[in-house]
């Protein structure tokens, strides 16, 4: 089997960090010993290809420029390196967020590759999958199941295995209350529905009627419209009286008081994960950290177990995600659109179609069959 494989290829490059990003004609890559070539079909859109954009990071986490963007990117295996003996081609794979790490760090050792201080990582310290080609590491890249399309695969290579490894991270039993801020965007969406896989009962928080529908639909037990519940942390206590505020938060809004407000309605010995970046810091409530025993903990992304289990249950049917297609014109307006926060779900850049109007797939109940290292959000 061999693939005909064009010199050049359209990208979605940062050039200069702040500036818009670029659509450019760059050559197709040659994948090293190592490597192997994957053909893009279809490419997620995350919040942080905006963080690397505009170079939110400081300047000692910066990527070089340019860079490719993306690491939500599932494709072909077109090509392989010379070492490469177990990856056929045409095998369907998805590049993510971890590119590779060292494995021989202490970190890696222990099943923590994510930790790894000499990881790299798709779409900031070497280029993404935001393009029609791109280059990936064969140890580290997910296997997509036969029963998950390109464009529902794609966003369980960040927004599903983040979300998943922070609800395992987390804790939280099945029968027990788990909150959720920004319940219906990109992450969030996907975080219901892992949830509920899992068997946690969900308090799902966001803001907007039209989200609350949304949310019920994804099967959440209790949606909180910040809009309109005048103290969400009353209404929170409210819901969980029986066992004295919820067993975990999983924070995927990027709003840094809300942090704080989590160890305060947290029930005794409760874990809030952290996964969004707020800009700055948030206030510890030491007390209450202390007296309740409450843990507060980071999650970044997921290993390749993680994402291997993430793409297995969304192909079983428990999660479906809300994706909106676009053309790779549209990148520029697809990060406004995320900036602005107007985007539910996710929005996939489809390389197969680049040319056709937007396509949707909108997620049914959740449950119902369905046919240095800079940190992640």
């Amino acid at each position: 089997m061999s693939y005909s494989i064009p010199k050049t290829m359209k990208a979605a490059q940062v050039v200069e960090h702040g500036k818009p990003v670029q659509v450019k004609e760059v050559p197709v890559p040659e994948p090293g010993p190592r490597q192997i070539l994957v053909k893009i079909q279809a490419s997620g859109v995350c919040h942080t290809d905006l963080h690397v954009a505009a170079g939110d990071w400081g300047d000692g986490a910066k990527c070089p420029l340019p860079t490719t963007l993306g690491h939500e990117g599932v494709g072909i295996v077109v090509k392989v390196g010379s070492d490469v003996k177990d990856v056929p081609l045409g095998t369907r794979v998805g590049i993510p967020w971890l590119h590779q790490s060292c494995g021989k760090c202490r970190e890696c050792w222990a099943g923590w590759e994510t930790t790894c201080t000499k990881q790299l990582q798709s779409g900031f310290s070497t280029n993404g999958a935001l393009s029609e080609y791109a280059l990936a590491n064969p140890a580290f890249v997910g296997l997509i199941p036969a029963g998950l399309s390109d464009e529902q695969a794609a966003p369980i290579l960040c927004a599903g295995v983040t979300t998943y490894k922070g609800l395992k991270e987390s804790g939280v039993k099945p029968g027990q209350y788990i909150v959720i801020t920004g319940a219906a965007g990109g992450l969030g969406h996907v975080a219901v529905q892992y949830a509920k896989a899992m068997g946690m009962i969900v308090i799902a928080v966001d803001g907007g009627e039209s989200k609350m529908q949304f949310l019920k639909r994804l099967g959440a037990d209790h949606v909180i419209d910040f809009k309109v519940t005048k103290d969400v942390s009353a209404e929170i206590k409210r819901i969980t009286a029986n066992t004295e505020g919820p067993h975990g938060a999983l924070m995927l809004a990027a709003v840094a008081p809300l942090f704080t407000q989590a160890v305060k309605y947290m029930r005794p010995r409760g874990t809030v994960v952290c996964i969004a970046l707020p800009p700055g810091n948030f206030e510890v409530p030491v007390l209450d950290i202390i007296l309740k025993a409450v843990s507060v903990k980071g999650s970044i992304v997921g290993t390749r177990l993680d994402l291997q289990e993430a793409l297995e249950i969304a192909a079983a049917g428990k999660v479906k995600c809300n994706v909106v297609t676009k053309p790779l014109s549209d990148i520029q307006a697809v990060l406004d659109d995320l900036h602005h926060m107007k985007i539910e779900g996710r929005v996939c850049i489809d390389f197969k179609r680049s040319n056709s109007p937007a396509r949707s797939s909108s997620p049914g109940r959740a449950g119902s069959p369905r046919g240095g290292s800079p940190r992640k959000y």
